[in-house]
């Protein structure tokens, strides 16, 4: 039976979970273990578990720009892109993001993780999440029937992945089968000379030269601390089912059933109730729109913001906390932190599809001479980006991410995101994508109005700093080695010139300067954003501490990728899980004291 509000209003509860995506759903599911503890869950979308689009692995795609699934988020014009506007899909269902993500399951590298550590933190280094990664997962290493070859997947340390989390982790099969790309990766990595190549989809690579002669043949496995090589991707995908395995099928619904659980779906929360107490703030409850009506719900203990990078830190400004530049004539600042909002990060990918090299001599200089005219305008920033750095020079971390794709991509529209992997062209086209590590480039979220309704600004300020700029330029010139291989060539159709035929986005690029003209017109988000809530001390430009809560209140804390207060390589669906299983903890913890 749906809960009502009224029903929902009714009780009272000791955690007040606001969002039910990616992050809220751990939380529900390993605070209501207890169950002398009454859990909340307030969710803005529906729960749309069941509906195949969402379940059947392959069908996510057509889940984008449709508003009963997604919140279809856009940037401002992107100066660094001539004006362009991004679009931003983002789960709007129980399960979040987690609903219609990409499955991929990648990991942090150990450097990633400890600088969360350098820049202050306690709670979310290697040492301390590495036990959570396991704990999410459960990890099915394809067996004799699967169609998947095992040799491609034989870099995996069962040893080193969980065994019975809640999350299932296997390598694809029907119905996302193997494609002739499977195939032919592994050859162009070796032809390269990058590690040994395991693939669907990713390669990362570091110093994108042209041969890599002083690393091992072959890649072992990212859990032990890097993802320097060629490696296939496992998928969030349950290979007995073989439907998506997403925070809501596999944390809220064996759960649903709990006495101590409750959640209503279709419940748009509008402000976090705050009282004052000596010197901080205590939540008291939250406000809810359902239905056209306005709830209150009430909370003993404490509310856990869960939104996402985007409504989370809306969330806090609606409720008087953030800047007060930014919240004057709109909100009563209760709380100033001009932290609030900043700090947005997110990978940004460059396609090409083809040809001529350029020598890349002079890369390590070049970035360095960027590096030292960039340097970042605040003491945070520019310890920040002398970490990014210091990994882009690090032999044993990769500097972007390249993705093979059997199909065509079309970036003459980037407010959509159906149209991106995708081409409305004659022909059968593949793609390769570079996607960056890091990212250089910091923007921002913040409300325009009062309105909850009203979407706030995005603004990743893409592309604006020129090291950004610069990795994918370098990127896109090293794909041109590409058309060289007789691996990769003899899959090209070639036209009367005997060049191969390029995708219409694409672009013959000769020099430097046509890479770097490349990348500011068809570069796109990757759809990993951070930040914008993030773990820091207050005077380097925290949002919240390292047991999530946010500074001037006494119970209020956020748990979700926003917390992140630096960029990680890959797609950060597990490092969120895997943080919400730590802020579990935390959480119980701080409860037994």
């Amino acid at each position: 039976m749906k809960l009502t509000p009224e029903q929902f209003v009714a009780q009272s509860y000791d955690y007040l979970i606001v969002g039910g995506g990616t992050a809220g759903l751990v939380l529900a599911a390993r605070l209501s273990e207890d169950e002398d503890v009454t859990v909340g869950v307030l969710e803005a979308g529906e729960d749309r578990t069941d509906d195949l689009l969402l379940s059947m692995p392959a069908g996510f795609p057509q889940t984008y720009e449709k508003p009963e699934y997604d919140w279809y988020y856009k940037t401002t014009p992107q100066e660094g892109m001539g004006g362009q506007v991004h679009g931003w899909p983002r789960g709007k269902v129980l399960g979040g993001s987690s609903m219609i993500n990409y499955q991929l399951l990648s990991m942090a590298s150990k450097e990633d993780l400890d600088n969360f550590v350098r820049l202050g933190n306690t709670s979310l280094g290697w040492d301390d999440l590495l036990p959570y990664y396991r704990k999410f997962e459960t990890y099915h290493p394809p067996g004799e029937d699967s169609e998947w070859p095992r040799e491609l997947s034989e870099y995996i340390d069962p040893s080193l992945r969980g065994s019975n989390g809640p999350i299932q982790i296997s390598f694809p099969g029907a119905p996302m089968s193997v494609t002739w790309m499977n195939s032919l990766w592994p050859k162009v990595c070796l032809e390269l000379g990058h590690p040994s190549a395991l693939i669907l989809v990713t390669v990362c690579i570091r110093g994108l030269s042209t041969r890599s002669s002083n690393v091992s043949t072959r890649p072992h496995d990212p859990r032990r601390g890097s993802s320097l090589g060629a490696f296939n991707q496992p998928l969030m995908v349950d290979p007995k089912t073989k439907t998506r395995s997403s925070s809501a099928s596999a944390y809220y619904r064996p759960n649903a059933s709990r006495k101590s659980l409750l959640v209503l779906t279709g419940a748009l929360v509008t402000k976090v109730q705050l009282k004052q107490s000596f010197e901080d703030f205590s939540a008291q409850g939250v406000e809810f729109s359902s239905g056209g009506k306005l709830y209150s719900a009430t909370c003993n203990r404490e509310v856990v913001l869960c939104g996402g990078v985007i409504n989370s830190p809306q969330l806090l400004e609606l409720s008087g906390i953030g800047s007060h530049q930014i919240l004057d004539g709109k909100v009563e600042c209760l709380i100033g932190n001009p932290n609030v909002g900043e700090n947005l990060r997110d990978h940004i990918g460059t396609p090409n599809g083809w040809p001529n090299p350029e020598l890349f001599a002079k890369v390590t200089d070049n970035l360095k001479e960027l590096l030292k005219a960039y340097p970042g305008d605040t003491p945070t920033e520019r310890e920040i980006i002398e970490l990014e750095a210091r990994q882009i020079f690090n032999k044993t971390e990769a500097d972007v991410q390249i993705y093979g794709v059997p199909g065509g991509c079309d970036t003459s529209n980037l407010e959509s995101p159906l149209s991106l992997f995708g081409n409305q062209d004659t022909g059968n086209y593949m793609s390769v994508y570079a996607w960056t590590t890091r990212t250089f480039s910091r923007g921002n979220v913040h409300i325009k109005s009062a309105d909850p309704t009203e979407y706030p600004a995005i603004d990743p300020k893409y592309l604006s700093h020129p090291v950004d700029v610069e990795l994918l330029a370098l990127a896109m010139m090293h794909f041109q080695e590409l058309t060289k291989l007789d691996s990769f060539a003899s899959k090209l159709a070639l036209g009367t010139d005997g060049k191969p035929i390029l995708m219409p986005c694409a672009a013959e690029l000769n020099t430097m300067d046509d890479a770097r003209k490349y990348v500011r017109k068809t570069s796109f988000t990757t759809y990993h954003p951070i930040g914008t809530c993030s773990m820091l001390p207050k005077e380097k430009g925290g949002v919240v501490d390292s047991n999530l809560l946010v500074y001037g209140t006494t119970n209020l804390r956020v748990c979700d990728a926003s917390i992140f207060p630096i960029h990680v390589q890959g797609n950060i669906c597990s490092l969120v899980w895997a943080s919400a299983e730590k802020g579990a903890d935390i959480m119980k913890a701080a409860r037994k004291a």
